[in-house]
Parts: structure tokens; sequence; C-alpha cells
């Protein structure tokens, strides 16, 4: 048994959780959802994994939903690209509808495409800064100084 015989503690949050749903994936680690009353009520929370078991994501999962009332019931599938949606039956307005969230599996703090491009460009400005500050730090320790020298007796 990879993570000892009575397994590895995903959460120990206050109150119930219960309902888990598991996607793996090709690496060996999971998003794992499930019901949570940490609150007083059932709200949603997920989980990313390693292939060793290691929580990846906030302590004691992320929040889906903790929307007023109950969220509970939910359902996961992955696409192609990677987008985990998950659904559940909600009863925030006191009757039962349905609600829906779309997580990246492989970048879940930054789900909409701008913000990581912003990050890639904040760090590539970074890099070229450096580069140029690189760059004119050794030209100007490069410079040679010209200086003659005289003898005394002339």
């Amino acid at each position: 048994m990879k993570w000892g015989l009575n397994g590895k503690e995903l959460t120990n949050a206050s109150g119930d959780q219960r309902d888990a749903e598991l996607i793996p994936s090709e690496t060996g680690g999971a998003i794992i959802t499930w019901q949570d009353d940490r609150n007083g009520n059932s709200d949603i929370y997920a989980q990313r994994i390693d292939s060793n078991g290691d929580s990846l994501w906030e302590e004691n999962g992320m929040v889906i939903s903790d929307a007023n009332n109950s969220q509970r019931y939910m359902q996961m599938v992955m696409n192609a690209e990677d987008n985990i949606f998950i659904v559940w039956e909600d009863r925030r307005n006191l009757n039962s509808d349905i609600y829906m969230q779309m997580i990246k599996f492989s970048v879940p703090n930054l789900p909409e495409p701008i913000n990581i491009l912003l990050i890639l460009l904040i760090v590539g400005l970074i890099g070229v800064i450096s580069i140029i500050g690189i760059i004119y730090v050794k030209k100007k320790k490069s410079k040679t100084i010209k200086a003659e020298v005289r003898s005394p007796i002339e």
C-alpha cells in the first residue's frame, strides 16, 4: 500500500465530510470533491493531490461553493483540455437548483487564460530587464582607461 495501511487524510476540517468524487490524472494524482459541513451546512470542496497523495491546493480543500443553505450531490467530469466540470444540487434559494463550476486541473487558482498570459508577460519583462542590466554592467566594467605615465626626468 503506497500511502500506508490506513491511507492518507485529505481533510481534517470540523464537521462531516462525505460523498467524495474522484477524477484521476495521467501523472498519478487526482482531484477529489466532497460535500462538507464544516460551516454548519453542506458546501462543496475540492482538493488536488499528487502521485504521493500530498495535497497541492489549500489545506483542507478549496471551496467550490459555500453559498447559503446546502450544496450537495455533486458530480465531476474532465474534458480533453483538462477542464473539470462540477455540478451539484444547490438550495441557496430554498428550492433545489442545479449549479456548476469549471476548474482547470493543472492550474486551479488561475482559471482564466488572461491571468496566465499576464504572469508570463511579467516574468518575461523581469527577464528582459535583468538581461539589459547585466549587459549594461558588463559594458561599464569593460571600459579601458588610458593613462600616460611620464618620467619625472623630462
